[in-house]
């Protein structure tokens, strides 16, 4: 019989073999005393992200959101259905496209480079505090257009806002008190790009100029709400996917042999990772309108989790899915979710991703994890490493 919990000890320790339970036994499982179901089929899940006529994001997207009751939040990009959410996604993109991405390569190229330069000097150093949240942190500031002094702060705070207690639903006091200096330090830069008329060309000034059907973002609060998404997205979720990437190739020192001889194999080689260790386990929708999924009637108002980490290693999509394999040619991906709330950063996540590898295994082909140390991310929300020390050699 199943007993699944995301918020339970057992799956905060490995949840992977709850997925697998879930995935053969109750591909459509209602969490006792959360009022939510759980979708763990990489199918399911990918239908789900596609029927905006039955699961809306507009009470939150995090699992906190789906399994309690939470009224409609703000309207930020990933808390908006279509159509809302395809203009507000428009207005973003130049900040993420190829062209964004072409214009930024020189800065990040020179920041990556000097992270593992860093590092090869040191010959110890931690993948994930060192090099993979420092970079992510950096490239985060030249997307939205802060100052890349920020970097350093904007590292601590995403780290701390991260902070769970045991069984707890959702971040600590610890954690929210993090958040709510996020919120605060990106009121305040509001405040003062207000004052300057909103004149310049970086994240917040966009967001203080656009207007949705001719209505503005909002007031000060609105508009540092529209950019703390982007602050804690792509600071935090890069280091934990690019741990798994670094821990996948010290684990298989084959193919990591092979992407050392043919850097063209390192874009595979991330996003095998993100599939196989997908670092976000789950987001979650609200039910809007009764739906039968597996025999099971989904009602309005209750929530339901996308158990990304458990699609990803879905046998009903793909061969042997527990196996690394930098070969592998997936026809689709739920890595980066599906439908109209993919990911909107994947383009220059992937980019970093592939570009910190390249140079990691140019410098440090041999770099050595120590495993007796390793520290592992414990939520039901994120997994990856916490810390991931290494050597050159």
């Amino acid at each position: 019989m199943i007993d699944y919990d995301p918020y339970s000890k057992e799956a905060y320790e490995d949840p992977l073999p709850f997925y697998q339970q879930l995935r053969d036994e109750a591909p459509c499982y209602f969490i006792e005393g959360r009022n939510a179901w759980a979708l763990s089929r990489f199918q399911d899940v990918w239908d789900a992200h596609l029927d905006t006529a039955h699961f809306t994001a507009r009470h939150g997207t995090m699992p906190w959101h789906a399994m309690s009751e939470t009224p409609e939040l703000p309207a930020m990009l990933h808390q908006v259905d279509p159509p809302l959410h395809g203009k507000l996604q428009k207005a973003v993109m130049p900040y993420f496209d190829a062209r964004a991405i072409e214009r930024l390569t020189p800065e990040i190229e020179r920041l990556a480079r000097a992270r593992v330069d860093a590092a090869y000097e040191r010959g110890s150093f931690d993948i994930v505090h060192d090099l993979a949240w420092p970079l992510a942190a950096e490239v985060t500031c030249l997307v939205m257009g802060l100052p890349i002094e920020e970097a350093a702060l904007m590292k601590e705070l995403t780290e701390t806002s991260q902070d769970r207690e045991p069984g707890v639903a959702g971040p600590s006091e610890k954690g929210n008190a993090a958040l709510r200096q996020i919120i605060s330090l990106l009121v305040e830069r509001t405040k003062e790009r207000r004052a300057a008329g909103f004149d310049g060309e970086g994240m917040i000034d966009m967001f203080g100029r656009l207007e949705i059907d001719g209505e503005p973002i909002g007031d000060d609060f609105a508009i540092a709400m529209q950019a703390m998404m982007f602050y804690t997205g792509g600071s935090s979720q890069f280091p934990k996917g690019f741990g798994a990437l670094a821990y996948r190739l010290h684990e298989n020192p084959d193919q990591r042999a092979e992407v050392v001889a043919n850097p063209e194999l390192a874009q595979a080689a991330f996003l095998e990772a993100l599939r196989i260790d997908n670092p976000t386990q789950m987001l979650g929708r609200q039910v809007t309108a009764p739906v039968e999924i597996h025999g099971q009637t989904l009602e309005r108002g209750q929530g339901v989790l996308f158990l990304y980490a458990s699609a990803g290693r879905d046998e009903r999509e793909f061969d042997e899915p527990d196996r690394f394999d930098i070969h592998r040619r997936p026809e689709r991906t739920i890595s980066f979710g599906a439908g109209p709330h993919m990911c909107t950063g994947r383009g220059i996540g992937t980019f970093e991703g592939v570009l910190l590898a390249r140079l990691i295994l140019e410098r440090m082909p041999e770099y050595a994890i120590d495993t007796s140390q390793l520290e592992p991310i414990r939520t039901e929300y994120m997994r990856g490493w916490q810390t991931l020390p290494a050597t050159r050699d």
